[in-house]
């Protein structure tokens, strides 16, 4: 769905910590609005995202991994009517189904994405 949304999508790295079992990791993500976004038609503007993730390794292996994104500020940034629900295609909800609910309300600015790998 993202590299649909923004076929020039990248991330950079910010930072990248590890300490025993856990690897934190500070990340921007940026790109351009090209494609379709959930019911968004393409806008043409640039979005920068920032992350932040935290991965729990066991023996080699992801087996825990727990984000912060902020995917309010990117859809404000788009034009996206933050008092309106978001209305996703039958292609996009399954994508979100999987990764968590995306939140409309203006109070809440961070949508927290929490799983279990493997």
């Amino acid at each position: 769905m993202l590299r649909t949304a923004f076929p020039d999508l990248h991330f950079t790295i910010e930072e990248l910590i590890a300490e025993g079992d856990t690897v934190a990791g500070r990340l921007t993500m940026n790109g351009t609005h090209d494609g379709p976004l959930m019911s968004m038609p393409p806008t043409g503007r640039p979005v920068r995202q920032d992350h932040m993730h935290f991965v729990r390794f066991r023996d080699g292996k992801a087996i825990e991994h727990w984000g912060v994104r902020d995917d309010m500020g990117m859809m404000a940034s788009l034009g996206w009517p933050l008092n309106q629900p978001a209305r996703p295609s039958e292609e996009t909800s399954g994508e979100i189904c999987r990764t968590g609910r995306f939140s409309t309300s203006r109070s809440v600015h961070l949508r927290i994405q929490t799983h279990t790998c493997g």
